[in-house]
């Protein structure tokens, strides 16, 4: 439909059409603060550029960026002459966008001009009330019926809605809306929800309850209107019309009815206000109150300033409200008392703003490297500073929480407590300078609000990794415990007790292994132990409540097999025995990713044997290459017990790690490999003491990091969303002694016999000759196991309990071992850092100094700034919160660290 106006409009009049509409774009914050004279909340009439002598109704405003439209209805004379008696016509006026805040709301409006239509099926028609949905892509309007016929002449009363879409000319023909017309009775004033799915207009159609009433129809999930029904709640035996669903979230119309007396009204129309109310999945108007009522209610409620001398009803009728899209301003159409006769627009304010200021942080988590570990989320109750530009006043406030604030003002936002620990670097993302405009708020309880996103990115903390590649043998053939000092003395009770006699493939023969064991405790100690004590105090209580200490271990065997004992020439009880005798275990995952129970008992050669291999939800065990001869269980077994001893150890070096070993803060993720296949296809060694080998991995991790953190075999990490299922919490797992007790003929008197482990044991009564050992992998269902790897729940991590501070021990051990300082930043100032060290020794800092570094080539000079020496991290930790202001006093760059 191509729209013009009768006079030659100029060209820029052209655009301001029906049908292409500016989009609705306030430019609040572009209006500078000094062209803004104190707001005027009156309004009144709107003059003769717009309402005429005639009737004039139904305004319906839309914002744009530079020009504001007036929509409205009149019955004033046009030059093209229709076929009926009556006209009704569509016209619009324009005004300035930039004046919307600087004039009243009745005023500056240009000559209205008509709205025409010629290649319209309805150009000859009358048309009134208009209605569009939030994006300006689709109009619903009234016009007169299309009837042609000789027995049913045009009449202005035999309204019907249309419908037009917007496409690439313009819009669309107007349809009618059959599903919702009603022959023979008027339809029209639509008005449409803010979603844009639910219709509503006025009807005198039968079923209603009085001569006009209103009713709605729904869209359905194709956009297809429906049935319509009767408004609930609303519609009495006068009449309702000119609804409207306000953008301040509320439903106005007219009624003639008197809702507290219940009984027609002695004021003609008047405009009421109704809430929305949910029945059957809708919203629906319900309790309406007068305007003025309600408008004063509010006022009460949130402590306006209502508008003096104005009454938006009046004795006469009042109708046709439309509330402004910046919610400060309504329009009605009224035929009170004015210089102009009949119906007239009226434009007035409403109450100005309550306002408040609400600064929702997100945050969002990257690796070392960069990568997404935790999409933005929000965080509540980060603490802010909110300061006043013009006069400077600062108002603590903390992150999504409403804060009253003034109109017409600018204020600046800044994070009191940007880093919440320095475990992680932090920058928000966006521009630096967050400031906020609070002018000209709409709506009568305004929420500015300032969405901040932070991104904390993990600093650099590489792991400790261990890896046995060197000549030693780490373990004694066949055995499960790593051959350090401790070990091999506690090994040696074991055997002289008799606990290795039905395990015939443990063999400590071939090999000098106390020779051997200096090393390896050398060994662990430089490259496990010291490493892992030096890093530990980093974890201050706001890193030690948040990180987490997780351990890797992987276990691998040489490619014999399990021994049946044959040659043993000490112990020749044990010939054909694969008996495991030390205490059960949980350890790894079977080829289906389900955790594996390796019992007291059991004999690790046919243990992978299922129960029922037909009944893949039954209990069974799946094992690469059917467990490898034993080979599976070896490496599961020297995984768990290599952290056994590495647990122990450590938890009697530090004091720190005992203390997150029991809040839960230390992870143990154990699995054996069997075979070392690489070793074997390198040195094609069946008896390779290398291959006994295990690797370890100590990382430090965020919970979230946890779900998809899995080191492959070579230390390698799969960054997928897989599930850790073998990890736990190290506090979950009691410590394990070595038991010495000699070993009888049957199981352990201490071993619970399940109905399952009898079963296997049955199995197994006749023993085997060791087979060769195949090189080739064999893995059946390797497509459905994949899939129960994923399906698997994430790893759930216990609460952790509260810091033991004053646990003796480590403030016993720390005063024996080490030294804790402060460090403050470093300067290429000397006088700067003079003067830094002045303000820490003001504040009670002890022994506060400045350290001169010279770089190695004696070139550059640096001036670092520490405080005295603590007996311990945690009053070290202590006297950095008491003076924690000095972080803004010094102008440091970031927070303060306690180093070792």
């Amino acid at each position: 439909m191509n729209i013009k106006s009768n006079d030659n409009m100029k060209n820029t009049e052209k655009l301001i059409t029906i049908f292409k509409i500016l989009p609705f774009l306030i430019a609040l914050f572009l209006i500078s603060q000094t062209a803004i004279a104190k707001e005027d909340l009156s309004g009144g009439i709107l003059d003769k550029n717009v309402n005429s002598e005639y009737e004039d109704y139904g305004a319906y405003v839309i914002f744009g960026t530079d020009t504001d439209t007036l929509f409205f209805t009149s019955s004033r004379p046009v030059d093209k002459k229709r076929k009926i008696a009556i006209t009704a016509e569509m016209f619009f006026s324009t005004r300035p966008a930039n004046q919307r805040y600087v004039m009243k709301i009745n005023e500056g409006w240009s000559k209205a001009k008509q709205i025409v239509a010629e290649n319209s099926k309805i150009a000859e028609f009358t048309r009134g009330s208009i209605a569009f949905n939030s994006t300006k892509s689709k109009i619903i309007f009234a016009a007169e019926r299309d009837l042609t016929n000789e027995k049913a002449q045009g009449s202005s009363y035999l309204f019907d809605l249309y419908e037009m879409y917007k496409d690439l000319t313009g819009f669309s023909q107007p349809e009618p809306l059959t599903i919702i017309n009603e022959p023979d009775y008027w339809d029209s004033q639509p008005a449409l929800s803010q979603d844009g799915k639910v219709l509503f207009f006025v009807s005198n159609r039968p079923g209603g309850m009085g001569g006009l009433d209103i009713w709605y129809s729904v869209a359905d999930y194709k956009g297809i209107w429906t049935k319509p029904q009767l408004v609930p709640n609303i519609n009495t035996p006068g009449d309702e019309s000119s609804p409207h669903c306000g953008s301040d979230g509320f439903f106005y119309f007219s009624s003639n009815w008197n809702y507290e007396k219940n009984s027609k009204g002695n004021t003609g129309k008047d405009i009421y206000r109704a809430e929305y109310t949910k029945n059957q999945g809708l919203c629906f108007p319900a309790k309406p109150v007068l305007l003025d009522e309600a408008i004063a209610n509010d006022a009460k409620k949130y402590g306006l300033d209502i508008p003096e001398n104005i009454s938006y009803n009046s004795d006469s009728d009042d109708e046709f409200p439309y509330i402004s899209e910046d919610r400060k301003a309504i329009f009605i159409t009224s035929n009170r008392k004015s210089d102009i006769p009949k119906r007239n627009i009226y434009a007035y304010s409403l109450p100005k703003s309550k306002i408040r200021l609400q600064v929702n942080v997100s945050e969002k988590i990257l690796d070392a490297n960069g990568f997404l570990v935790k999409d933005a989320t929000p965080k509540i109750g980060i603490n802010l500073t909110l300061f006043d530009k013009a006069t400077n006043v600062s108002k603590d406030i903390t992150s999504g929480s409403p804060y009253e604030v003034d109109a017409d003002k600018e204020y600046s936002i800044q994070f009191s407590k940007f880093v919440e620990e320095e475990c992680y670097s932090n920058r928000v993302e966006g521009p630096q300078n967050l400031t906020i405009k609070t002018f000209h708020p709409f709506g009568k309880d305004t929420l500015f609000i300032v969405d901040v996103l932070i991104v904390r990115q993990k600093v650099e903390i590489p792991p400790i990794v261990f890896n046995s590649t060197d000549t030693l043998p780490y373990f004694i053939t066949g055995y499960w415990y790593p051959n350090t000092t401790e070990n091999l003395e506690e090994y040696r009770k074991r055997e002289s007790n008799g606990f290795f006699n039905k395990t015939g493939f443990v063999d400590s023969t071939g090999y000098d292994y106390y020779k051997i064991t200096s090393l390896i405790d050398k060994s662990f100690k430089e490259q496990l132990y010291e490493p892992l004590e030096e890093l530990l105090p980093a974890f201050q209580d706001f890193c030690r409540d948040t990180l987490y200490l997780k351990v890797t271990v992987h276990g691998y065997t040489d490619p014999r097999g399990l021994s049946g004992g044959e040659d043993h020439p000490y112990r020749p009880e044990s010939k054909y025995q694969r008996i495991y005798p030390d205490v059960s275990v949980t350890v790894g995952v079977d080829e289906r990713g389900q955790p594996v129970t390796i019992p007291s008992g059991i004999n690790m050669w046919n243990f992978n044997w299922p129960l029922d291999p037909n009944n893949k939800e039954g209990k069974w065990i799946k094992l690469p290459n059917e467990g490898e001869k034993g080979n599976i269980l070896l490496s599961k077994l020297r995984a768990y017990f290599t952290f056994v001893t590495f647990d122990k150890k450590m938890s009697q070096i530090s004091p720190i790690y005992e203390q997150l070993r029991n809040n839960g803060r230390i992870i143990l993720d154990a699995e054996g490999f069997g075979i070392d296949k690489e070793g074997f296809k390198l040195r094609n060694l069946r008896d390779d003491p290398q291959s006994r080998r295990i690797e370890i991995y100590l990382d430090i991790l965020r919970p979230e990091e946890l779900a998809y953190h899995k080191r492959l075999p070579g230390g390698q990490i799969k960054q997928s969303p897989i599930s850790n299922s073998n990890a736990k919490p190290v506090a979950t797992i009691p410590k394990v002694e070595q038991k010495t007790e000699t070993v009888k003929q049957e199981l352990p008197a201490k071993q619970e016999i399940t109905p399952e482990i009898k079963q296997i044991l049955d199995e197994q009564t006749k023993t085997q000759e060791p087979t060769k050992f195949e090189t080739e992998e064999k893995y059946s269902d390797k497509k459905e196991i994949e899939k129960k790897y994923e399906e698997v729940k994430p790893l759930q991590i216990t609460q952790p309990l509260p810091p033991a501070k004053d646990d003796p021990r480590i403030q016993k051990a720390d005063a024996e071992k080490f030294c804790y300082k402060i460090y403050y930043q470093s300067y290429s100032d000397f006088e700067e850092a003079l003067k830094a060290k002045q303000i820490l020794s003001a504040a009670g800092v002890e022994e506060a100094r400045v350290v001169e570094i010279i770089d190695n080539f004696g070139g550059n000079k640096t001036y670092e700034l520490y405080s005295g020496c603590y007996t311990d991290a945690i009053k070290a930790l202590n006297a950095m919160k008491q003076v924690s202001w000095t972080t803004e006093a010094l102008q440091l760059k970031r927070n303060p660290v306690i180093i070792k």
